[in-house]
């Protein structure tokens, strides 16, 4: 579930990485603004590690790198953490 922190100004990148998460949550910044996730479950992490472990025998033999559920600062106020993603060298 994905709840967006309306109602406050847009945070910066400093503001977002003084936060503190609480148990159960994590938190992305996109474009500004706040927004809180609760943890993925069981089966979620399942088809992650899955993902995971395709996408990595795959870069053996490719360029690039496969990381998972890792905080991303794409600019100063987006910060993502997706569940999986590849980046290419």
């Amino acid at each position: 579930m994905m709840v967006a922190v309306s109602g406050r100004r847009r945070m910066t990148l400093e503001q977002f990485d003084a936060l503190r998460e609480e148990p159960g949550t994590y938190h992305d910044l996109l474009e500004g603004e706040l927004f809180v996730l609760s943890n993925p479950h069981y089966y979620d992490q399942e088809i992650c590690m899955r993902l995971v472990l395709r996408l990595d025998s795959w870069c053996h033999e490719h360029t690039g790198e496969v990381c998972f559920h890792v905080d991303w600062e794409l600019f100063d106020d987006t910060v993502l953490c997706p569940d999986v993603f590849y980046v290419s060298s």
